[in-house]
């Protein structure tokens, strides 16, 4: 997605959220969090500048999102088959942990 963006409009939502961060003040810890949140890789090996706090932030809202897809549409996220790995890890969790998570949260 963020390359695509960088293609279509020379900006993707994750520099532009930092910026926004970085104008309104807003510690640099949660705009570098804004920034890096699809580069799963440096994320999972601590090189991308975020605290393991931060780090497992956005592993939750990457394993909400994909809780979300899979009920709504029916599919894995896109982003889950790129990042789920290192959300897993960031949150200490199994798959089969977070899909009876997604199943309680299906039975209402």
């Amino acid at each position: 997605m963020i390359a695509i963006e960088d293609r279509a409009h020379g900006i993707n939502h994750a520099r532009a959220g930092a910026e926004l961060a970085r104008a309104w003040l807003l510690p640099e810890e949660l705009a570098v969090a804004i920034e890096r949140h699809h580069d799963y890789a440096a994320l999972a090996d601590g090189s991308a500048g975020v605290a393991p706090a931060v780090r497992a932030k956005i592993a939750l809202a990457l394993a909400a999102e994909a809780i979300y897809v899979k009920q709504t549409m029916g599919v894995a996220s896109a982003e889950w088959r790129a990042g789920g790995e290192f959300a897993l890890a960031a949150l200490a969790i199994t798959q089969e942990a977070l899909d009876a998570v997604a199943a309680e949260l299906a039975r209402g």
